[in-house]
């Protein structure tokens, strides 16, 4: 059984902006991987994957506190969710 149409249309939208991000930072835009990353953390806060490569661009960037903040933003976003 497939998701609701609304469902894949914002699944789809999220995977978008991950590509977004991952495609800006092997372009060496750290600037536009970040500001990407955080639109994709706004507007798709219970994606999971968002908030995984939010920590993933930090390290990457040299930055663990902010990792960390990912990791528990995404922990908060599945608690208020459930």
């Amino acid at each position: 059984m497939s998701p609701p149409q609304s469902d894949s249309n914002t699944l789809a939208a999220a995977r978008s902006l991950e590509d977004r991000v991952w495609r800006s930072l092997r372009d060496k835009d750290a600037r536009k991987a970040l500001a990407t990353c955080e639109q994709l953390n706004r507007q798709h806060p219970n994606y999971a994957s968002g908030w995984h490569t939010a920590s993933q661009l930090a390290l990457r960037l040299n930055n663990p506190a902010a990792a960390l903040a990912a990791i528990d933003s995404s922990s908060c976003s599945r608690e208020r969710s459930a």
